[in-house]
């Protein structure tokens, strides 16, 4: 047998025991998750993983808040777009830092809120609302009708 061979093998193997492991742990979980010991709790369970970090909007309730991501892309977004920038760490969910920026949603139904990934042109005003859009598109509709962007981010 070759030394490629052998490798190949060898790495074939190793990726249907990582595999198995996998589909082992998944089949465990939802066991452990509707055992009758399991207490609930009116709060909702907090989806972040620890070190993952969100992006908060004051003007936004819980429910429509983005999502967790990684802390790198979380704050290069709030950098820009501002919002609380929390992590998720060993003692609980810790404000790291707070920005100014582009995204306000205050005065804006929780039902014209763009989709995650999505912008929207906010004319302050206005009858009827631009659609969600892409985001160069909603900057170029605001800009010449004298509005907002309005950005969820992932």
């Amino acid at each position: 047998m070759t030394k490629l061979a052998a490798s190949g093998i060898a790495t074939a193997f190793a990726l249907v025991m990582i595999g198995g492991s996998s589909i082992a742990t998944l089949n465990a979980a939802p066991v452990e998750a509707a055992s009758p010991t399991s207490i609930q709790t009116s709060a909702p369970a907090d989806p972040m993983r620890l070190g993952q970090c969100r992006i908060e909007y004051d003007s936004l309730s819980v429910d429509r808040q983005p999502v967790a991501m990684e802390c790198e892309h979380a704050q290069w977004i709030a950098q820009r777009w501002g919002g609380r920038l929390m992590e998720k760490t060993g003692t609980g969910v810790v404000e790291r830092a707070v920005y100014q920026g582009r995204n306000n949603f205050a005065g804006v139904p929780v039902s014209d809120v763009p989709r995650a990934g999505y912008c929207r042109a906010w004319i302050e005003g206005a009858d009827e609302q631009p659609a969600e859009s892409d985001c160069r598109t909603a900057e170029r509709i605001a800009a010449a009708e004298g509005g907002r962007v309005l950005f969820m981010p992932l």
